[in-house]
């Protein structure tokens, strides 16, 4: 007999996100992708479909809310423990803390979800400036 196990890790009551995939979070929210959509989009990234996938589904759930927590890290998150291209060199990645700071939110805190969306509504505008004049200064 064999059993087949799913990696169901990114099912837990407490969501890690790190600073880098709440910007990810701003872009799903805005744009309500399909995931037929999202998976076309995110894959200029260069991860693999599985990882994508788990991405996708990580943003919807804390989206959709229904209880859930989410913990702000500055360290590998539930989106990073899936991805394909993990390696040991990625365990030592730290986000900053403005990252996590320019929604307004603190490093190491848990937010139920829907106060994490809140935030990144209530401070979206903040953000993309941010991200373009980083953009732009490349």
């Amino acid at each position: 007999m064999v059993i087949i196990m799913k990696d169901m890790s990114y099912q837990t009551d407490i969501i890690e996100l790190r600073g880098h995939h709440l910007d990810m979070l701003l872009n799903y929210l805005f744009n309500r992708p399909t995931q037929k959509e999202f998976l076309e989009d995110i894959q200029q990234y260069g991860h693999g479909r599985k990882h994508n996938l788990r991405m996708y589904k990580i943003l919807r759930r804390v989206v959709e809310g229904d209880g859930i927590k989410v913990r702000v890290v500055d360290y590998l998150d539930e989106i990073c423990k899936g991805c394909d291209k993990y390696t040991d060199r990625c365990k030592t990645f730290k986000d900053s803390k403005e990252e996590v700071n320019v929604y307004g939110l603190n490093m190491g805190k848990v937010y139920n979800s829907d106060e994490i969306v809140e935030a990144i509504f209530k401070n979206a505008e903040k953000v993309i400036e941010s991200l373009t004049v980083d953009e732009s200064s490349e």
